[in-house]
């Protein structure tokens, strides 16, 4: 045991804990003692035990598992027979000893009592008076896709779900993991399928199925062809033509106090029943969320289960979709008071302006509106009319107001900058860029350092010998093709609205040529243009127009044949053209119709079928963020060596690989590399262990007296007779084929 082994401690700890003990257990492959430092605490109870991905690697394992839960008969109904085999199983495992890690014992067992978690408003909610839904206008489902939710489930729908699931995360009370369900799956499917069935007919869960920790996880929630950044770009598009304009603007962000814990069950099922869900899918959502019960974990041990009496539980699947739902009540309170003249939201463009109110994604919403009292007095009613209704309380407090061109008198603050938008920008948890990056970021990213690699290389795929760094230009100018791509295809969406309002865009075409627009508008447009300074027109030559009908397909400026519009190709002819604005389908007639010399057309237009945009790289699955970033680089793949094909393993740590992948190339801070760089003199090349040697990549990992002897112990643990290499590359290959398994030579990436 060495003198590092050994815990150092204050004079403070060991007058706080008198009676700590140290342990030192044997040392496995490191240098040092693993050590722990035992003191008298309190014993909180058991602790939860858990289904561990380690336990897979364990033999006979899979074996146990299948035999046990094959021969077990339990006769019930589904639901308990489901719980019942988990319980016994959980019991097996424990009693097997699978895992083989040892308990610290000796501590003290105090004798410690906890207390029901009472949530308010529950048995009382009753008396509180709560103005109901039943006059507001929500949208409705149609009887064919309210009987969609409520077709019985098939177990390939089950499947499909259960391998969607994370395998390993926010195991509950019973220690039941989606990992385990989806290793055993074969076994499982059948009381699955039984369980599952019994509760698509009686709407019924068994007691102590529906358990849960209390944990703080991040709410995120998805609407189909919405975008958070949708709401971002709306209102910075509105904040940038107020000052521009001068227009007065305010803007509201409203902060609702723990969200998803105060949502009122009985508000969520009559809006349901408004918004035409069937009742049996009703009585569904109202069992999974009403049965639930909750336990806390203090210092790793449960207390007492306690209903949960309102809200909706974090890290539900749930969730996300029912506060949706929640969270249309405020949309449709908001459209109302707009219809009705209460409130005025604030109108972008001149020629054709759409009026904007309110923004919403998730919890976060944002209320625009011109300045007038009377739009703040509607505002505050709203909202309050809203936390009456749904339980949802605004924290006024936390609450933003933001004024643009209005005076500091009228909102009896200093105005905020729209820059101290902080909790909009905090919800934003997706680390990329879909705006214009500023050039100082890129400028800074780029600065020439001492590289020992160069960047051309580093920046290419790992296939191709790089470690896949991404160049920020290249893929900020991707992720702004994005944007062009959803304006031809996603034209339905207010976020185009509004900037067809502004800009005048029609169609692909629009009056601005982004000079006097937003400065993410203005990179929009170099792109579109193709003067973006990257490849030139990569945008325009990527997209291509599929004929349908050809009602929304420009026979001249639309690239629908060959990929590259007939005004460029034929430009003589497009001068010439009186028609010039004419769509195919109009095209058509006329060359149908004219005798003589007419148009020439080798298929008829599809009547059933509308036109659409593709992208070329990605024809089905359309523009993507990879697949541009790609042709910007336009690097050529190039197939790897075969030993840089090894080094990389996803069980394997980064820094590992990284290692290796250095080491291949010769380029690790030896003295050797450091001398030719001119960091230190030639004479200082010796090698660090003083056997007189030029310190060189090839020499330190093998031929050094020293560290070189370490390879003989490795070749008798992996059971190779010798190796001759004549350089890293070759003794790195020798030494990793001749390791056996996949687990060996990720052993061996690993020591390395």
């Amino acid at each position: 045991m060495s003198r590092l082994d050994r815990f150092l401690l204050s004079e403070e700890l060991c007058l706080t804990w008198p009676n700590c003990i140290q342990e030192a257990h044997l040392r496995g492959l490191s240098d040092h003692c693993p050590l722990i430092l035992e003191v008298d605490e309190e014993n909180w109870g058991p602790r939860p035990s858990r289904m561990l991905k380690c336990w897979k690697d364990i033999p006979g394992y899979h074996q146990l598992v299948r035999d046990k839960w094959n021969t077990m008969q339990i006769e019930r109904w589904g639901g308990f027979v489901f719980k019942e085999k988990f319980k016994i199983i959980k019991g097996v495992l424990k009693e097997c000893s699978l895992v083989p890690f040892g308990s610290r014992r000796g501590m003290r067992n105090l004798n410690t009592s906890t207390r029901l978690y009472q949530v308010e408003g529950g048995e009382l909610s009753f008396l509180l008076f709560r103005p109901g839904v039943d006059n507001l206008q929500f949208k409705r489902l149609t009887p064919l896709e309210g009987g969609s939710l409520t077709k019985p489930f098939s177990i390939e729908e089950v499947k499909t779900t259960v391998c969607d699931c994370d395998s390993y995360k926010s195991p509950g009370p019973d220690g039941i993991n989606f990992g385990f369900i989806k290793d055993f799956w074969p076994e499982l499917k059948d009381d699955n399928m039984r369980f599952i069935a019994e509760f698509h007919r009686n709407g019924k869960l068994t007691k102590g199925l529906n358990s849960t920790f209390i944990a703080l996880i991040p709410k995120t929630a998805f609407v189909k062809d919405i975008q958070i950044l949708d709401g971002i770009l709306i209102a910075n598009e509105a904040v940038d033509e107020a000052r521009r304009t001068k227009k007065e603007l305010f803007l509201f962000k409203v902060d609702f106090e723990k969200a998803y814990d105060s949502v009122d069950c009985g508000y969520l099922d009559a809006v349901m029943g408004i918004m035409s869900f069937p009742v049996l899918w009703r009585k569904w959502m109202k069992e999974c969320i009403c049965t639930a019960s909750a336990s806390i974990l203090v210092n790793g041990s449960l207390t007492d289960k306690f209903p949960l009496e309102r809200g909706l539980r974090q890290g539900d699947p749930l969730s996300p979709f029912l506060f949706l739902l929640a969270a249309e009540g405020l949309n449709v309170l908001m459209q109302a008071m707009v219809e009705h003249q209460f409130f005025s939201g604030y109108s972008s463009g001149t020629q054709n302006p759409i009026s904007v109110s309110h923004l919403q994604f998730a919890d976060d919403t944002l209320l625009l509106a011109t300045k007038s009292w009377a739009n703040v007095r509607a505002m505050r009613v709203v909202l309050v009319l809203f936390e009456t209704m749904s339980g949802l309380k605004v924290n006024f407090n936390k609450s933003m107001l933001v004024g643009v061109n209005i005076a500091d008198s009228w909102l009896r603050r200093r105005p905020l900058c729209v820059v101290k938008w902080e909790r909009v920008e905090e919800s934003v948890h997706v680390l990329r860029w879909s705006f214009s990056s500023p050039k100082v970021c890129i400028d800074l990213s780029e600065t020439r350092k001492t590289t020992w690699i160069s960047w051309n290389t580093i920046c290419l795929n790992k296939e191709s010998g790089g470690l896949g760094v991404r160049r920020l230009r290249e893929f900020n100018t991707a992720l702004l093709g994005k944007w062009c791509w959803r304006m031809l295809v996603d034209r339905g969406g207010l976020w185009f609205r509004v900037l067809a309002a502004r800009y005048v865009v029609e169609r692909w075409v629009c009056e601005s040529r982004g000079r006097s627009g937003s400065s993410w508008w203005r990179e929009i447009v170099r792109i579109r243009d193709g003067v973006d300074g990257l490849g030139g027109g990569w945008f325009g030559e990527g997209v291509l127009k599929k004929v349908g009908d050809g009602t929304e397909t420009f026979f001249w400026t639309d690239p629908w044949l060959g990929g590259t519009p007939l005004c460029v190709r034929f430009g003589r002819l497009f001068d010439l053209a009186v028609h010039k604005s004419n769509t195919v389908a109009e095209m058509w007639s006329l060359g149908w119709d004219t005798r003589g010399e007419a148009w020439e057309w080798r298929r008829q237009l599809w009547a059933q079928s509308s036109d659409t945009w593709t992208w070329r790289l990605g024809p089905v699955s359309g523009y993507s963020v990879q697949g541009a970033y790609q042709l910007l680089i336009s690097h050529p793949i190039e197939p790897l060596d075969v030993a840089s094909d090894l080094i990389w393993h996803k069980q394997v740590p980064l820094k590992v690989s990284i290692l290796a992948w250095r080491l291949l190339r010769d380029r690790l801070p030896t003295k050797s590399n450091l001398a030719i760089r001119g960091i230190i003199t030639p004479e200082a090349q010796s090698c660090v262990t003083g056997c007189g040697e030029m310190e060189t990549a090839h020499h330190l990992f093998i031929s050094c007296s020293i560290f070189g002897s370490l390879w003989s112990s490795v070749r008798s643990w992996i059971g190779l007779s010798s190796v001759d290499p004549h350089d890293l590359t070759d003794h790195f290959l020798q030494f990793t084929y001749s390791s056996g398994s996949l687990s060996v030579r990720r052993s061996f990436l690993q020591l390395i």
